[in-house]
């Protein structure tokens, strides 16, 4: 890299490491990779990421709120997430109603929850109806048996 005499690579090279670099450069012999393939790939690359994320929310906007409102802190679905509560038949185990009541610690199970899940979840209560309905919804079908801790 450097030699003896303490002249670098560069300096022999002759001019300045910084003057080569912002140099205009050579253009290219293939133009149409950087103004046609390059940007069509980018954009099909976004498009594909858009339409996934679309298509999740459009699956089922009860998961979406799920997702945003990170239950899964708290709560497990289909093995994912906290695996102390949860969620797999909850729709078996209460009604639209009782599931509405807990999730947005009603009146009749705030005095069953310790301090720190009354105030999770308390913010439920300040969902925009459309996301809380949504959101209960999505509680409602999940009727497989939770998964079993293996012994």
């Amino acid at each position: 890299m450097f030699s003896a005499g303490g002249m670098g690579a560069t300096a022999r090279q002759g001019g300045n490491m910084w003057q080569r670099w912002l140099a205009p450069r050579k253009r290219s012999s293939r133009p149409w990779l950087s103004t046609v393939l390059w940007p069509l790939v980018g954009l099909l690359m976004t498009s594909s990421g858009l339409a996934q994320a679309t298509n999740s929310a459009n699956a089922d906007p009860g998961r979406a709120v799920y997702d945003a409102q990170h239950c899964v802190r708290c709560h497990a679905l289909a093995g994912k997430g906290n695996r102390l509560r949860p969620l797999d038949d909850v729709g078996l185990r209460l009604d639209a109603a009782a599931i509405r009541d807990r999730v947005t610690a009603g009146p009749s199970v705030a005095d069953q929850l310790d301090k720190r899940a009354l105030m999770a979840k308390q913010k439920f209560a300040r969902l925009p109806s459309a996301d809380l309905d949504a959101l209960i919804a999505f509680l409602v079908k999940q009727q497989a048996p939770a998964p079993t801790a293996p012994k």
